[in-house]
């Protein structure tokens, strides 16, 4: 059986490029393919696939849950020209 890595985009939308550059994490991420290990994005636990399945189907699973809904911290600042905040 092949193991499957789920995971989010936190890495790719959630940190700004000056911190993590973009080629840095698409090489990261290459090489996480390269190893053969599967990778669905987009799911949802419970919707999409059960943890019934996962089990079933796989020998290993790693899931990665990201923050679906972002929110402001309510600090001075935060709404400045120059915020990185995204919705």
């Amino acid at each position: 059986m092949k193991s499957i890595l789920i995971c989010g985009g936190l890495l790719s939308y959630g940190i700004p490029d000056f911190r993590l550059p973009r080629d840095i994490l698409d090489g990261a991420l290459q090489k996480i393919l390269d190893l053969g290990i599967e990778v669905h994005l987009g799911k949802e636990l419970g919707k999409d696939i059960t943890l019934d399945e996962l089990k079933e189907k796989y020998d290993a699973v790693l899931l990665c849950f990201g923050a679906n809904v972002s929110s402001k911290m309510n600090i001075e600042g935060e709404d400045l020209e120059r915020s990185l905040w995204r919705k």
